[in-house]
């Protein structure tokens, strides 16, 4: 490898590890507000929407309707395993009767 192409890589991991030190020594520093405080205990929420929606889209009528199926059973009793395996056999029944 030739010393320049070395140097930009030292160089690049350097300032990424500076960015996230800085970070977390700036987060340190902050006491967030209750807005700030609600907007991250949601991105989780946002993360996984963000993350599913395309597949759920793209598979779809019987894709949306186990996404509804899958959100409304977490809804109702609160435990994702059981929802998200009630709508995988929702979209099975439903791709096998649509085929």
């Amino acid at each position: 490898m030739r010393s320049e192409v070395a140097l930009a890589i030292a160089g690049m991991a350097i300032v990424m590890y500076l960015t996230r030190i800085g970070g977390f020594w700036l987060v340190g520093r902050l006491s967030p507000t209750p807005r700030v405080t609600r907007i991250i205990e949601q991105l989780g929420g946002v993360t996984l929407v963000a993350l599913t929606a395309p597949s759920v889209v793209n598979a779809g009528t019987p894709g949306i309707i186990a996404a509804i199926v899958a959100a409304l059973t977490a809804w109702r009793t609160g435990n994702l395993l059981v929802a998200m395996l009630l709508a995988m056999g929702v979209i099975r029944i439903l791709r096998q009767m649509l085929l």
